[in-house]
């Protein structure tokens, strides 16, 4: 019975080559990981300037609206225009959606308003 003398100089370069794919794949992980993180915090950036600039110039106009506007193919100025008070033309108009009654839309102006059932206007 003998031993296998080559059979540790194989395993020795298997284990070696092993650990140069093992690092190669580390690097190439670390890499990524560090253009991810630049391309995160510049999605961030663009999401808080987007989010800031909604706020400001959406408030008062419910996201229904919005998305009608948007499926029509309106734009964010065409859609505050379309959401004006009909009596002083304020666009603080606020529009709830009540379940058993339809939509109640108030001014916050002069104070106006407005039930619509069934698409239908009411006072």
């Amino acid at each position: 019975m003998g031993r296998k003398r080559n059979k540790d100089v194989d395993s020795e370069q298997e284990n070696e080559q092993t650990i140069k794919e093992l690092k190669a794949a580390n690097r190439r992980l670390k890499s990524d990981n560090e253009r991810l993180k630049a391309e995160l915090a510049t999605l961030q950036q663009a999401f808080e300037k987007t989010a800031g600039y909604l706020k400001g110039n959406t408030e008062g106009i419910s996201v229904e609206k919005i998305i009608e506007g948007v499926k029509q193919g309106n734009t964010l100025e065409k859609i505050k225009k379309t959401n004006k008070c009909t009596k002083c033309g304020s666009a603080s108009v606020k529009d709830f959606h009540v379940a058993n009654v339809g939509r109640i839309i108030l001014c916050s102006e002069c104070k106006d308003r407005r039930v619509v059932r069934n698409e239908k206007k009411e006072e």
